[in-house]
């Protein structure tokens, strides 16, 4: 029996019955092998899923309103009513994650129909939640031209992209492993990838030899290692911690002399000549000796008979008779 929100009707045959409505449960949609182009398990994607798909469906819930802003489409088969998913898996694997999580609610879908080749269409121009990465372009506009016989005018047209786009994106999947995967790790652009193509089928028609897309893998590591390495943040310092030692100033240049200070520099400096000291005379003693016994006078403190000593001593220099 049909859930609410949902109805049976007739498909195209008038026959079969298939399942309609605007919301199904996430588990009875079917995800075709080989025909999403988008890596599920690149950290880009994954981090689209938990952080802002995830988040924004649950929130839309808690106010009552559809978990997606846009339905995913689907495609019933006519013979068992069963729906295949055509874009929208990044969607459609939030929601199944959510159910692991116990929150079991239904998917909003679009039934959709059309040609295999209308419908790989829709999922290049539809993917505006986060767009597909140059390999993921490459693979899908790929697969309309070798697996459909689209040709890339078609393509082209049917995407609003010129030809170039289309020729540069198949290029850049027919790249080899190693460019490819320097290109997933952000090393080197897609453009880098499609233009050293573009100059070795150039190089190898000069040549009148079949192009070797081989040889683009040893430049563009060359390239990459080539590249300065970026310094590193600054980090804020916490405190209790050490600060980072910085890094020594630059040597100041020395100042280029001219040339009076070059011939100053140059000539040797006059040696001082020491001052000679100066000859004791008698009269000299004499004057000392007077200097020495005045302050013992003057002073109270010293006893006389020092005074007195002073006095003789005096006397003997100057040659006086003592009575």
């Amino acid at each position: 029996m049909p859930k609410a929100g949902e109805r049976l009707s007739r498909a195209e045959d008038g026959t079969t019955l298939k399942l309609e409505g605007r919301n199904l449960p996430p588990r009875t949609i079917v995800i075709q092998e080989g025909w999403n182009s988008r890596d599920m398990s690149s950290p880009a994607t994954r981090d689209h899923i938990e952080k802002t798909l995830k988040p924004s469906i649950k929130a839309r819930m808690n106010d009552g309103l559809p978990g997606l802003f846009d339905p995913i489409k689907v495609r019933y088969i006519r013979a068992t009513g069963t729906p295949l998913l055509i874009d929208g898996e990044c969607r459609l694997a939030a929601y199944l994650e959510l159910w692991e999580e116990g929150i079991e609610a239904n998917i909003p879908i679009t039934d959709t129909d059309g040609s295999a080749a209308d419908l790989r269409v829709s999922t290049l121009v539809g993917n505006s939640g986060l767009p597909l990465t140059p390999l993921e372009v490459g693979l899908q506009c790929k697969r309309l031209r070798d697996g459909l016989c689209k040709s890339e005018d078609w393509i082209a047209e049917h995407i609003g992209k010129p030809r170039r786009f289309i020729t540069d994106a198949i290029a850049l999947h027919d790249a080899p492993k190693e460019a490819k995967a320097l290109v997933a790790a952000g090393e080197v652009t897609a453009a880098a990838v499609t233009s050293a193509l573009t100059k070795e089928t150039k190089q190898a028609k000069a040549e009148k030899r079949a192009p070797e897309p081989e040889r683009i893998v040893e430049p563009l590591k060359a390239a990459v290692a080539a590249r300065p390495t970026p310094p590193q943040p600054a980090q804020a310092s916490i405190p209790g911690t050490a600060k980072p030692v910085k890094a020594p100033k630059p040597v100041a240049r020395p100042k280029a002399l001219s040339k009076r200070e070059t011939a100053l520099k140059a000539s040797p400096e006059p040696q001082q000549q020491p001052v000679p000291a100066p000859k004791r005379t008698p009269e000299g003693k004499l004057l000392d000796l007077a200097d020495a016994m005045c302050r013992l006078i003057l002073d109270d403190d010293i006893p006389i008979n020092e005074a007195q000593l002073a006095a003789e001593k005096y006397k003997k220099v100057r040659g006086l008779v003592i009575e």
